[in-house]
């Protein structure tokens, strides 16, 4: 099947999902709409009867489920606070509440509870009448009509108006729906002086005794929000490091080095980097900004990974990025070749120094918008010879190339290329090491020599690389190995890890 029939087919398949589920969810707001018809009918046909009672109980249902609506939402609310330092909130009077939902957040989570299941009860038990009328049948009292009406009204109205919406609104804006929901914590206050959750206090104790609960939870952080909770501290990320090593025939080595530089924050003017060469003839690298952008800051910056990773490949972006490209961006080069009088070399540095703080100088005038990031993606080039970039040791063929991590950054890549015709390139392995100190990361070391192994085409890439560690990668021509050095030095490999 073609690719483009593939595609098409695709399509299809997409639309028809979408239409079923528009006529699923059309189907149940019809079913809620006559059911809210049928109690409506029955509160005219009881009140008709002298039952006046009932209206006053639907008013209070109608109040409680408000009650309710926040009630359910502050707890994803809160539970999403929980970890943030309270003088990030913009209003005082949130960081004051937050302190205190800090401090007693067990006394929080399980008297929030007793609004949900009173609520939920008294809804239940107050829209069970003796019978349900129904236009232009009447009164129906047979095959448990009561029961059922009262299950799907209650069912539907408490889950559809109370509990996901709530819950998934307090997802987008965790710190809007605390705000909005507030006065509830002095009702969940007052309530928590009956104390009536502390009965499960004796349940968890024993629980915890007796079961397998009696272990806590110890579970690293994600590197995907290590990388997100990082970068967004500093307010600044080597998002995405591209190294290109390319050998000529003529033995001239070629290291294109490609930035995406994410800044969110700090009013930063300059960004600067550098290339350690052996060689101390080395000239200075050639620099060249690539593209400048600009857009919202998301909390969570998985979300703009496809924009980010556009960016970087120079690709067209998606039609939904919100980033903008700025044309005539002001911004100066400077480029150096200094001594380094311990080991010989030469370091080449650059540094691109903007003509307005970023990402501060994109920031727009009104208040309450959502913050500002820029992307910047440049490339140094830097050309030497390869017996001076990889010196000679006792496997001539082994080069190795050693990339420090400085910033946060999501992905590392390394691809080394011979020129036409020569031989191919083999990875042999990865190790990594603190920048400072130099001890070996043992399980980022096997992480990532796993990944080598893994690699082909000369190329390899590393998720989410550990800030301030060293990523050293081997690689060797295939066809000039030694096949008994090859295996000595995977077996080598394998009892390091």
């Amino acid at each position: 099947m073609s690719p483009l029939r593939q595609l098409r087919d695709g399509a299809i398949v997409g639309q028809r999902a979408k239409t079923v589920c528009d006529l699923r969810s059309m189907a149940l707001w019809v079913l809620w709409l006559g059911l809210a018809i049928v109690w409506v009918s029955t509160l005219v046909s009881l009140s008709d009867q002298g039952s006046m009672g009932h209206w006053f109980q639907a008013a209070l249902i109608v109040a409680l489920l408000y009650v309710l609506f926040f009630a359910e939402g502050i707890e994803l609310a809160v539970a999403d606070l929980l970890d943030k330092h309270p003088e990030q909130l913009a209003d005082e009077h949130l960081q004051r509440l937050l302190v205190e939902l800090q401090d007693r957040r067990d006394f929080f989570f399980s008297t929030r509870q007793v609004f949900v299941v009173l609520i939920i009860t008294y809804t239940s038990l107050s829209t069970t009448y003796p019978y349900v009328f129904v236009p232009f049948v009447g009164k129906v009292t047979g095959y448990e009509a009561p029961f059922w009406f009262s299950l799907l009204f209650t069912s539907l109205s408490i889950l559809w108006f109370c509990q996901v919406t709530p819950k998934r609104l307090a997802v987008v804006n965790s710190e809007l729906f605390l705000r909005q929901s507030a006065f509830l914590w002095p009702i969940i206050r007052f309530v928590g002086i009956f104390g009536l959750p502390s009965p499960s206090d004796q349940l968890v104790d024993l629980s915890r005794r007796f079961t397998s609960y009696r272990q806590n939870r110890h579970l690293r952080p994600s590197p995907a929000s290590h990388y997100n909770s990082t970068s967004h501290i500093y307010g600044l990320a080597a998002d995405r490091i591209g190294v290109n090593v390319e050998i000529g025939v003529d033995g001239t080595v070629t290291v294109r080095k490609r930035f995406l530089m994410l800044i969110m924050h700090g009013r930063r003017s300059q960004f600067s980097d550098r290339i350690y060469c052996p060689a101390p003839n080395a000239g200075p690298p050639r620099v060249r900004v690539l593209s400048l952008h600009v857009g919202e800051a998301p909390e969570r910056l998985e979300q703009i990974g496809q924009d980010l990773d556009a960016m970087f490949a120079g690709e067209p972006l998606p039609a939904s990025s919100t980033f903008v490209g700025v044309a005539g961006w002001n911004h100066r080069v400077d480029v150096s070749v200094e001594p380094d009088v311990f080991r010989g070399g030469v370091w080449e540095s650059w540094t691109i120094w903007s003509g307005a703080p970023l990402p501060e100088a994109f920031r727009p005038a009104p208040a309450g918008l959502a913050p500002i990031i820029c992307a910047l993606v440049y490339e140094a080039i830097s050309t030497t010879d390869e017996a001076s970039l990889f010196p000679i040791d006792a496997h001539p063929y082994d080069r190795v190339w050693s990339e420090p991590i400085i910033s946060p950054c999501r992905l590392y890549s390394l691809q080394v290329s011979h020129a036409e015709g020569d031989p191919s390139i083999g990875f042999q392995g990865c190790e990594v090491k603190l920048a400072q100190g130099g001890t070996v990361l043992v399980e980022e070391t096997f992480r990532c020599s796993q990944e080598v192994i893994a690699s082909v085409g000369g190329s390899v890439a590393f998720n989410y690389p550990l800030q301030g560690a060293v990523y050293s990668t081997r690689w060797w021509r295939l066809d000039r190995r030694d096949p008994a050095l090859e295996r000595d030095t995977v077996r080598s490999i394998g009892h390091a890890t």
